[in-house]
């Protein structure tokens, strides 16, 4: 499994969160609820195809290594996804209808913005603790 691809998968989470964060007020997001939706589903996919790299590649390998230390944060950091993947299929499937982000757009910027600073610490973390340990 090549880290590297990970990485560049979490360059592109990152590019499409920021086009959608650049749209974070009430008027953009009543104006652009369509394109907002398209790249939720966008970032759906790309966080599912990563996701599935790490859980289907990296964590077996990780879990089975012969350094316990690298066994116990593998286990953690797949702990802990588990509840950011519940919270961010929960948003995807809110959002991706155009029409409930035009119906309450200031609850829709409250939830992105709480569901963007927790993949963002998520990606933070792998990028300083897990990646370097493989």
């Amino acid at each position: 499994m090549s880290i590297s691809n990970l990485q560049r998968q979490h360059t592109e989470i990152a590019k499409i969160i920021e086009e959608i964060q650049r749209m974070l007020d009430d008027k953009t997001v009543t104006d652009n609820s369509n394109q907002i939706s398209l790249n939720i589903g966008t970032l759906a996919g790309k966080l599912q195809n990563h996701l599935l790299l790490e859980d289907k590649f990296l964590y077996p390998s990780l879990l089975n290594h012969r350094d316990q230390h690298i066994q116990t944060i593998s286990k953690r950091f797949m702990e802990e996804m588990g509840n950011l993947k519940e919270v961010f299929t929960t948003y995807k499937n809110k959002y991706m209808i155009a029409n409930n982000i035009r119906s309450n757009p200031q609850n829709f910027i409250k939830d992105s913005n709480a569901v963007f600073v927790a993949i963002q610490k998520r990606v933070v973390a792998e990028e300083s603790e897990l990646y370097p340990i493989v």
